[in-house]
């Protein structure tokens, strides 16, 4: 997802395996990626081969060079003999093996799992991630096919689960064997990977294992940063903390879903374990670093503010807690209450460095309010910690100023469009007149208006925009632009019946209270074609284009002819015109058989043709346009009555 890869991949064979490809190195290449995604600064990731899985993790264990390691193969039979030792001796010299805990739901006594229920590896199920249009956390639940319960393998339950409160009659878990999962990340199908030569979204716990190794990567950087140990095996880390104070604030409670044997529950449980990452926060928690951070001050915004305007804040950030905590980010709000739950972020933040317990830090920053900020008053809002979790911190931590900023910005709107004509031909022009208005409160710069032909009454991705714009002056408080303008539908323009729109400030030249309200939809619709020919409707003009090259009719033989089609649902006198100044057209009414029912040459207003035919039965019917001269062709209207 344009993310560049700056992370050197080594291949570390055994067993004389060799270190090409397969042929099929999806799994391979889809853990790569989401541990690089995840923590995009790692020094080298190692990718190790072999025929034999003792051989592989002995080899994992004797190097000894990476802190975090992942997997997301499970093999029979389990080996627990000889596999076990060396996840223990991972874990006394610190390093963390994640397994994924499978994709087809609950276990079953004949389930595949090793080494995903060893006690001595940390099991990762998973989830589905829900997230808010910033790309910050909104929701997880658990996924349906995520594997997790009892060990099959029956591995007795380790003292890390023993703890009072980890299992219960709500989780359903064993007192006595291992429970799986530990943690759990986002598995559902919406995750993207690229291998074999394609790109694709695909699922599993898969993507979840080694998204959790590359968080710890990021553990062990600021551990190793800050002075600290490094973090080795997690669980009995990540079950204190599940049990402890700062659950919920650490970790990501999933507490909806199943596995279809399990289900999700408040606390620890058999599909997500404790659940997922809370980003920074857990980030410090396992490293040390977890203190409270809180606002103790913030100024006053300025009375008023434009739209998009600037102006400078000073707040004091203080760690309340009785630990460190780490480096962190405060951001800004403008908000129509005091929660952060009603603000508009805004642009600019200031970094606070590592506080002791009691320490504080004052800033001052410059920060700019988004262009298309609502006009109204708002509070101020100073949040410490605020990138924490997926992009939002504790928002009790925020401070609210004690005064309110009036926001004022001007607000182009269209109050009138003309009609386009009833029908046209793509790749023709007509002219559009139109009115902006600035309903805003402060003056507008320069802007320019730009129209489309829409299948709605709003602009849409599938809108055309049409070849032709019209550049509107600077307007105060109230003031209006009128002007008229000549547009051209692109040749590629899709026949149909099309609204025409104009749109103020198109290229978005103005930062605007309301970036929504600038169309406007004229009230009648054109209907575009490209040739002639297809389908007419009582009371409809279409246009369309004879050309030498079209089929010959079946009124007149040899002769070139656009032919409509339309349906009849009761006896009607109907009338037909066919109307051009490039040609004399020349009409045919047909029955549904293609039996010609009359023709005319010349009844309309001059050389055009037209046909009144009383009492026209129910039934489908074609009409023919041609040449008179059975020659030549071009543009012509084509109107049924």
């Amino acid at each position: 997802m344009k993310q560049p890869l700056n992370v050197p991949v080594k291949c570390v064979a055994v067993d004389g395996v060799s270190c090409g490809s397969t042929g099929d190195d999806g799994e391979t290449a889809l853990d790569i990626e989401q541990a690089i995604s995840m923590a995009p600064g790692l020094n080298q990731v190692l990718v190790y081969v072999g025929k034999y899985d003792a051989d592989i993790l002995n080899k994992m264990a004797t190097d000894n060079i990476a802190e975090q390691l992942s997997c997301s193969w499970h093999w029979s039979p389990s080996d627990p003999s000889t596999d076990t030792p060396i996840f223990r001796e991972f874990a006394s010299q610190g390093q963390s093996l994640f397994v994924a805990a499978g994709d087809t739901g609950a276990y079953s006594s004949s389930s595949i799992t090793c080494p995903a229920d060893d006690a001595w590896v940390t099991s990762v199920g998973g989830t589905d991630l829900s997230i808010n249009a910033d790309g910050s956390w909104s929701s997880e639940s658990a996924w349906p096919h995520g594997g997790g319960g009892v060990s099959p393998n029956k591995i007795p339950i380790p003292r890390y689960q023993q703890a009072a409160g980890v299992i219960t009659s709500a989780n359903g878990g064993s007192l006595s064997y291992r429970n799986v999962p530990d943690v759990a990340a986002e598995a559902n199908h919406d995750n993207f990977a690229c291998a074999n030569g394609t790109c694709g979204v695909g699922s599993g716990t898969s993507f979840a294992s080694p998204r959790w190794a590359g968080f710890m990567a990021l553990v062990n950087q600021l551990a190793i940063a800050s002075g600290r140990s490094t973090v080795g095996f997690l669980n009995p880390t990540i079950y204190t903390i599940g049990l402890g104070a700062n659950y919920e604030s650490d970790l990501h409670d999933i507490t909806s879903g199943s596995n279809g044997g399990y289900s999700a529950v408040s606390g620890y449980d058999l599909v997500t374990g404790w659940g997922s990452p809370n980003g920074q926060d857990l980030i410090d928690e396992l490293v040390g670093l977890s203190g409270n951070l809180v606002e103790t001050s913030v100024t006053n915004p300025p009375s008023t503010l434009l739209d998009g305007g600037t102006f400078s804040v000073t707040d004091t950030v203080k760690n309340i807690g009785s630990s460190e905590a780490g480096p962190s980010v405060t951001r800004y709000y403008l908000a129509t209450t005091t929660s952060k739950t009603t603000g508009h972020l805004l642009g600019g933040e200031r970094n606070v460095p590592l506080l002791v317990a009691g320490a504080a830090s004052s800033g001052t920053v410059t920060v700019t309010a988004q262009a298309g900020t609502p006009t109204g008053d708002y509070f101020l809002l100073a949040c410490p910690n605020d990138l924490s979790g997926a992009g939002f911190g504790n928002e009790k931590n925020c401070k609210a100023s004690a005064s309110e900023v009036t926001i004022s910005g001007p607000d182009l709107t269209e109050t009138s469009v003309t009609n386009p004509p009833g029908a046209m031909l793509v790749g023709s022009s007509f002219s559009i007149n139109d009115t902006v208005k600035n309903i805003g409160d402060a003056t507008a710069g320069a802007s320019i208006t730009r129209y489309y032909v829409s299948r709605t009454t709003s602009k849409t991705s599938s809108s055309v925009l049409l070849t032709g714009s019209r550049s509107v002056p600077s307007l105060a408080v109230n003031a209006v632009s009128s002007g008229t303008v000549t547009v051209v539908i692109p040749l590629t323009t899709k026949p149909g019946t099309y609204y025409l729109l104009a749109c103020a400030d198109d290229t978005e030249l103005v930062p605007e209270s309301n970036e929504e309200n600038n169309c406007k939809a004229a009230s009648g619709t054109v209907v575009l074609t490209d040739v002639g020919g297809g389908a007419i409707q009582l009371g409809q003009t279409v246009a369309g284009r004879l050309i030498p090259s079209a089929p010959a009719g079946h009124c007149r033989s040899g002769i070139p002819a656009d032919r409509w089609e339309f349906t009849l649902a009761a006896t009607t006198t109907i009338t037909v015109e066919a109307d051009s100044t490039a040609f004399d057209t020349y009409l045919c009414l047909l029955n549904s058989t293609n039996g010609a029912i009359t023709t005319d040459d010349n009844s309309g207003p001059g050389t055009d043709a037209r046909i009144v035919y009383q009492n026209l039965p129910v039934g489908t019917y074609y009409i023919e346009v041609s040449s008179s001269s059975g020659a030549g062709g071009g543009a012509y209207t084509l109107t049924l009555e």
